[in-house]
């Protein structure tokens, strides 16, 4: 609901007029929402999984394996993103495919990370208050289970953008969501003891 919004709770507004600074009005307001310009701009969003669902490690000699799994609230809450899985297998491409294609298309962007903040937070304001293109890179903490790396498209749409980035078939697999749920990953690599 307040995606791509700047949102303030427990906000006190007060109204001065501009060529005297003379006091007009003070209220208090539980939340307040700022429109910041970017509603209409289309963005598209995944999941990312990484350190955050880290579980453990086991050292087996030389060898390192670190295995990593949804968390419960993932496992609770992303059945309803929908059945399917796009699962991207070479992320470097696939991003590189996507800048391809919108700047083929003519489109600025920004790609990055979401973050998530709680009540008021400073770093959010400063960040948000310096590039206000930045708050589609934040969300509510409550929202923090997503995980979500973000592309920004700097230009406006009605519904929604399509932009051909070519056949990703060679660098994505198709799952169904019980499957890719029902999963853990182990990475396995060689280390060396500190000197």
């Amino acid at each position: 609901m307040y995606d791509g919004q700047m949102v303030l709770q427990d906000v006190k507004i007060s109204m001065f007029t501009v060529d005297t600074n003379e006091f007009i009005a003070q209220f208090d307001a539980p939340a307040a929402s700022m429109n910041l310009g970017y509603l209409e701009c289309p963005v598209f969003c995944m999941f990312m999984f990484d350190y955050r669902n880290h579980v453990e490690e086991r050292l087996d000699g030389n060898n390192l394996t670190v295995r990593y799994q949804f968390t419960e609230e993932q496992l609770a809450k992303m059945p309803t993103f929908g059945d399917s899985v796009l699962i991207i297998k070479n992320g470097n491409e696939f991003i590189n495919r996507v800048i391809k294609g919108l700047l083929d298309a003519g489109y600025g962007f920004t790609r990055d990370h979401v973050q998530y903040y709680g009540f008021n937070n400073i770093e959010h304001l400063k960040q948000v208050q310096k590039d206000n293109s930045r708050i589609a890179f934040w969300k509510r903490d409550k929202y923090t289970y997503q995980q979500e790396y973000r592309l920004l498209v700097h230009d406006f749409v009605d519904d929604f953008l399509s932009v051909d980035i070519g056949d990703i078939s060679d660098i994505t697999d198709l799952l169904k969501v019980e499957e890719i749920l029902n999963t853990y990953v182990e990475i396995t690599f060689k280390v060396r003891p500190m000197e």
